[in-house]
């Protein structure tokens, strides 16, 4: 061990003296490359144009002294797997034996029956299309989601160091990262098993192990009676003995006793349900403190609702069928037929139907990617996690590279089944953050450790918080377009915190900066144009008079006024309009898709999604805005917070509302976007600080129920009658600022207020205080709308999309509340529908964005107002606004001098 620890010691001096000052370059790409971003041939590209070429053997040799390391670590007896466990020992595999004592288990006593097995061998053989033979390995255990074994945690650890200046890592560190890891792990599925009935841990523990090899058909284990033939068996996973089973003790009895039952019964009983990802949802929840570190949670939670939000292909299919027969139940089957064959019969006349366009989401956490019909049938989705670094508080960076190579990932997938000829178009949506590269287009740090890597500032970083507020004390003009506040989540503030703190290494490095959107334009075609949408909405551009002059001088920024503003964006275009010449050969070859395929200019994540509502054709659905023009719809995409979108012929200038923007979502239109910070997550905080909470969960769990379907039936059952149970809120009222306000009252020293409360702790009283907020959240949504009309906007019918608009009465409570019908899409992926939208438009498959908002986007379900209800919301809405204005008078009076 010694000897091979020397032997890369003396390897990795070699090659640092070769590469120079690059090193950090090298560690980078190797660190890609050993997280499966990069192909081993790409790694060696790139370690090429940094050495001589009589230097290359340096990097041969370092591969193979730190492999040679990694190989060595994995054949010791403390790195071995369980596979080659053979049952009795007091140590577990993969963990070093800590001297205690041990104990005989009685379990012991039938180990010996059991034959380990090769997982493997029921695997499908593996070819890969692209990759080498000495990738095949790594490869296999990224797509089967296989653990890292502990030499690839070794070597993992040690790139680490190496990017971070040190020699080596001990044995005994990764010993201890392994164990931590392995009880983590331990702690996660605990909270997760444990949270199932079926499952009674005796003393609180069950055999795991890190890093071990899963069986790919495990829920085929012990289950050879529920195969009808042989030869459609799998590999016998026990061995049983012939003749009655020794004596053992009771406990060791009954378990033997299941086991021969389970093996050798006629029929098995019904199997539950699997564990899925609802259930970690949930067991996470309950156990917060399974994930000590609050960013770690935040990021797993996104995805994990990500993933439930965002179902498979085959799910939406199951759910289209059970739509038509729920349809064909209420004799509205014709009618929805009806209209399927008018929206085909238009959509004929665009050519042949086999045609698709690709729509790519990139957000907080993961990128998607969605094959779409030209009549907006969603056929296939795909998702992808990205990485986040947080390396302080309100520090959030990316790397462009792995949100690139994640993009390519997913459309691959996604056509992995289609000729990619028939691919028209594709368009990219993604989050506001920031890309730095250098005047060769390659990642610049925005970090003081100079990890090139790490160049993007994502929308969430804080970072720049001060100089947001010295841009707002100038009072530009510019400022009128963002409700007169610069936030520091805007691009200005955080180009000024990369100038004033890392001058050197990046401002000066950087030539060029954008929009993550416009960065995914330009990797896709080498166009250097900018989308209206995120240069109008984030970086104060005017589509009329270009950038400001003053605006930069004023804020200390006059040098990105060079040579015509060359580094954030000389040439501009409307959102959906062909970017370039399409699909370059490179970009081509990434995506797997054919060069010149029409990309369309990409737009911010949020807007996408307004695309992807409020252009449905509403004829037949008896809809106030059928007649009226798209300014008569508002869009409101409802998740965590909500956003508010409207457009209009003319500037509106909203107070507390953000714009008017104009082309930043529909070209020749100005937006004007309201929201609310908290919403969906203002409904969890509620309903999970409730002394109640346990006991709905309990009984919802019961039940087979979400919570929210829960508790809407139990407010069914306290009303008399159903219609009327919103009036079970009569006396008991909300102010939802309990993260301040941003719409229509910009004032983030908001906060929230309760009024009606009684000494009651049942579960009656938790359904009505979910009930109550829901209403507040909807008369948010009212007071933005009185906000936007009284400044000339025409808003008749509301188009919802996100989790939220998943909740029956949350939708019906908007209804009501706000007087107007509210119209459900068919495709819940409203945000990668308008990507793809875009991607229609580009193709010029349709003459307008407009035109491919009609023709790709569909009703689902409209939900009216109940008229009856309209005297008590007038009268709840008068008492909401007065909450805000008795919080104002108590901050007064605390705030007043004593006299």
């Amino acid at each position: 061990m010694a000897a091979h620890a020397s032997e890369l010691e003396i390897a990795k001096k070699n090659l640092t003296d070769a590469i120079g000052d690059n090193v950090k370059h090298y560690w980078a790409n190797l660190k890609l490359w050993f997280k499966q971003k990069i192909s081993k041939e790409e790694f060696d590209l790139e370690a090429r144009r940094l050495l001589a070429q009589d230097n290359v053997h340096v990097h041969n040799d370092f591969l193979l002294a730190i492999l040679t390391r990694c190989q060595i670590i994995v054949s010791t007896s403390e790195g071995t797997s369980s596979l080659q466990w053979t049952g009795g020992s007091a140590s577990k595999p993969g963990k070093p034996n800590r001297g205690k004592k041990k104990f005989p288990s009685v379990r012991q006593k039938f180990d010996h029956r059991f034959q380990p097995q090769n997982p493997l061998q029921a695997a499908q053989a593996f070819s890969p299309r692209e990759a080498a033979l000495e990738d095949d390995e790594l490869r296999l255990s990224a797509q089967t989601l296989l653990l890292p074994t502990r030499g690839q945690m070794e070597a993992r650890m040690m790139v680490s160091a190496f990017e971070m200046g040190l020699d080596n890592v001990s044995e005994d560190a990764v010993s201890t990262m392994f164990c931590a890891l392995e009880v983590h792990l331990k702690d996660i599925i605990t909270a997760l098993v444990s949270r199932r009935k079926a499952y009674r841990l005796r003393d609180g523990h069950f055999q795991y192990a890190f890093g071990s090899d899963v069986t790919p058909r495990p829920y085929l284990k012990n289950s050879l009676p529920a195969y009808h033939s042989v030869t459609e068996c799998p590999p016998p996973s026990a061995s049983l003995p012939a003749g009655p089973p020794p004596q053992v003790l009771p406990d060791d009895a009954e378990q033997q006793a299941a086991l021969l039952l389970a093996c050798s019964a006629d029929s098995l009983p019904p199997p539950l349900a699997p564990i899925g990802v609802f259930d970690l949802l949930e067991a996470l929840q309950v156990q917060r403190r399974v994930m000590p570190s609050h960013s770690m949670y935040a990021l797993n939670m996104e995805r994990i609702l990500a993933r439930l939000w965002h179902p498979s292909h085959e799910e939406l299919e199951q759910d289209h069928i059970h739509r038509q027969h729920l349809a064909g139940k209420e004799g509205l089957l014709s009618r929805a037929t009806q209209s399927t064959d008018t929206q085909h019969a238009s959509v004929r006349s665009l050519g042949d139907m086999s045609s698709y366009y690709i729509g790519v989401d990139v957000g907080t956490a993961s990128v998607r990617a969605a094959l779409v019909t030209r009549d907006g049938l969603i056929k296939h989705t795909a998702e992808e996690p990205i990485d986040i670094w947080e390396p302080c508080a309100d520090h959030y960076e990316q790397s462009s590279d792995d949100i690139w190579s994640k993009c390519c990932r997913t459309v691959k997938r996604v056509t992995q089944d289609i000729d990619v000829q028939s691919v028209r178009g594709i368009g990219f949506d993604a989050t506001c953050s920031l890309v730095a590269l250098d005047q060769h287009f390659l990642p610049v740090a925005v970090n003081h450790t100079g990890l090139r890597e790490r160049n993007v500032v994502m929308w969430m970083d804080h970072r720049a918080a001060e100089q947001a507020s010295r841009i707002t004390a100038t009072k530009h003009r510019v400022l009128q377009g963002v409700g007169g506040v610069m936030s520091p989540e805007m691009q200005p503030p955080k180009l000024l915190w990369l100038k004033e703190n890392l001058r050197e290494s990046c401002w000066k490095e950087a030539a060029h900066f954008f929009d993550l959107p416009d960065f995914l334009s330009w990797k896709a075609t080498g166009s250097l144009c900018r989308s209206l949408c995120t240069l109008v909405c984030k970086w104060t551009y005017s589509p009329s008079d270009g950038w400001d002059d003053t605006f930069w001088s004023a804020i200390g920024l006059e040098d990105l006024m060079e040579d015509s503003y060359s580094k954030i964006g000389q040439q501009s275009c409307c959102p959906g309009a062909p970017v370039g010449r399409g699909l370059t050969a490179e970009a081509a070859a990434d995506l797997g898709l054919i060069q010149g395929t029409a990309v369309g200019a990409s737009l911010i994540d949020a807007h996408a999604g307004g695309l992807g509502v409020m252009g449905a054709d509403v004829k037949g659905h008896d809809l106030p805005c059928e007649d009226g023009p798209v300014s008569s719809r508002m869009a409101v995409i409802c998740g965590t917070s909500s956003c508010h979108m409207a457009v209009s012929t003319q500037p509106l200038f909203v107070p507390g509302v953000w714009g008017p923007y104009l082309s930043a979502m529909l070209p020749g239109l100005w937006l004007n976007e309201g929201g609310q910070s908290a919403t969906g997550r203002l409904v969890e905080h509620v309903v999970k600080g409730h002394a109640a909470y346990r006991q709905l969960e309990e009984q919802a769990e019961r039940s087979g129920k979400h919570i929210h379907s829960y508790l809407n039936a139990h407010l069914e059952s306290m009303s008399a009658d159903a219609a009327q149970l919103e009036q079970l809120t009569a006396r008991l009222h909300i102010w939802p600022d309990f993260h301040g306000n941003r719409s229509p009252l910009a004032d983030q020293t908001s906060r929230g207020a309760v009024v009606g409360l009684t000494l009651s702790q049942t579960l009656d009283d938790l359904a009505l205080l979910y009930l109550a907020t829901l209403q507040a959240i909807a008369l948010g949504t009212r007071h933005i709308i009185d906000a936007m009309r009284a400044a000339g906007h025409d808003i008749t019918t509301l188009f919802l999309c996100g989790g939220l608009s998943k909740n029956a009465l949350f939708v019906q409570t908007h209804a009501n509340t706000t007087g107007l019908p509210v119209v459900l899409p068919a495709e819940r992926e409203a945000v990668l529908l308008g990507a793809a939208v875009i991607g229609a438009c580009a193709s010029s498959d349709c003459s307008s964005i407009q035109e491919a908002m009609r023709r790709m986007t569909r009703i689902g379900r409209v939900v009216r107002p109940n008229p009856e209800l309209e005297s008590f919301y007038r009268r709840k809405y008068a008492v909401f606004l007065r909450l805000y204005d008795h919080q104002k008078e108590c901050v007064a009076l605390m705030e007043a001098e004593a006299v």
